[in-house]
């Protein structure tokens, strides 16, 4: 997918008699796909993420010349609504940590150590889980952050995102009751790049070799933008 949304690819293979396997070189995760084969080829209805790509793999002989899968049925349990607390890695010009009472780029705050932040800051929120609306695997959307995340539930690693869709199973790290969510997310250099290149600057936090921004440079969106959710997913 050579575009920046999600979207539909009727994909048609010189193949015929086998079945089709979408594997994610992501996640080493095999799953089926809905397939038609007519006229000595198969053609397979893809699903891609922006700018996503996915392995469709010929192994077994179809049965049949034609397979139509059930969809997965998704529902939003909950929506993580601020305060955010966010916590910036040190001696880079940020302070240790603010509160954000909604999420949005670093940007856009009037702090210039968080508007022109480049490295890790870690976001920290709490939610409440009901126990008895959980029947499926459990999925944490991030929504939209720059550029990527390195995500913990209640202290325990679950994974790392850096192309969207940012969305991480956590159904074995939840919990009923209060859970502790971590995003630590990772910007680019140029933000810092451009803040060391502000008139007044009397301290540098960076060093190149010939300067490669002016001080009226766009700054990169950076951090966490969300909206962040809790899905449901039943599997077929």
């Amino acid at each position: 997918n050579r575009k920046n949304h999600s979207a539909w690819v009727e994909a048609s293979f010189d193949v015929s008699g086998y079945v089709p396997q979408l594997w994610n070189a992501v996640t080493g995760r095999i799953r089926p796909v809905s397939y038609r084969i007519e006229g000595g080829r198969t053609e397979v209805p893809l699903h891609l993420a922006p700018y996503g790509s996915i392995f469709v793999v010929f192994r077994k002989s179809a049965a049949t010349s034609s397979k139509q899968l059930p969809k997965t049925p998704v529902r939003t349990l909950l929506t993580l609504h601020g305060p955010w607390h966010i916590a910036f890695a040190r001696g880079l010009g940020a302070p240790s940590s603010i509160v954000l009472p909604h999420l949005a780029s670093w940007t856009t705050s009037r702090i210039p150590g968080v508007k022109y932040f480049s490295g890790t800051a870690t976001y920290t929120h709490t939610f409440n889980l009901n126990g008895s609306e959980r029947a499926g695997r459990i999925l944490l959307d991030l929504g939209n952050l720059d550029e990527l995340a390195r995500v913990s539930v209640n202290g325990k690693k679950v994974g790392l995102v850096w192309t969207p869709p940012f969305r991480l199973d956590i159904t074995r790290y939840v919990h009923p009751g209060m859970n502790t969510l971590s995003i630590a997310v990772t910007n680019l250099w140029v933000n810092r790049l451009i803040g060391d290149q502000q008139p007044g600057v009397k301290h540098k936090y960076t060093f190149t070799i010939i300067p490669t921004y002016e001080p009226d440079a766009p700054l990169r969106t950076s951090g966490l933008l969300g909206p962040v959710h809790l899905q449901e997913v039943w599997a077929n």
